[in-house]
């Protein structure tokens, strides 16, 4: 089986940088129910991004999945000019809950980009909206176990 380039560089990054991505309880108080935790874990320790799941891929457990939701969510973060901008992409009435979360994953956010450089950006918006190319390739593999 060939794989796709894209998804080629999502394990090189992984595994490049040992790290291990996985889905864990929300503590934010986003009355959201696609709002999960995905737990970046490193050799140096953990970090903790929200990121928003609105297909379901993070049930799968597939690192490479919850890796394009955190992808996802740091461009959310970039492209965003505040708390505000962030809250009214992910459909979030801003709130104290939704600034915390804003303000954690900035935080986060800044703090990957400085460890582990930039994230490769494997998915177009299209693909993963419309389940089409790689998007669709990486949740076939994860429903197959790869």
């Amino acid at each position: 089986m060939t794989t796709d380039p894209a998804i080629t560089e999502l394990d090189d990054f992984l595994a490049r940088h040992g790290l291990v991505l996985a889905v864990r309880p929300t503590d934010t108080g986003l009355d959201d129910p696609d709002a999960i935790d995905i737990l970046i874990s490193d050799a140096a320790g953990d970090l903790r991004l929200t990121v928003f799941d609105e297909y379901g891929d993070s049930k799968t457990g597939d690192p490479r999945l919850l890796c394009v939701l955190c992808v996802r969510e740091m461009g959310e973060l970039a492209d965003a000019s505040g708390v505000d901008a962030w809250a009214r992409a992910h459909g979030l009435p801003l709130s104290p809950a939704a600034r915390s979360a804003y303000d954690r994953n900035s935080m986060v956010r800044t703090t990957l980009i400085d460890t582990f450089g930039d994230w490769p950006d494997s998915v177009s918006d299209l693909d993963w909206q419309l389940d089409a190319g790689v998007a669709q390739a990486l949740r076939r593999q994860a429903r197959q176990g790869r």
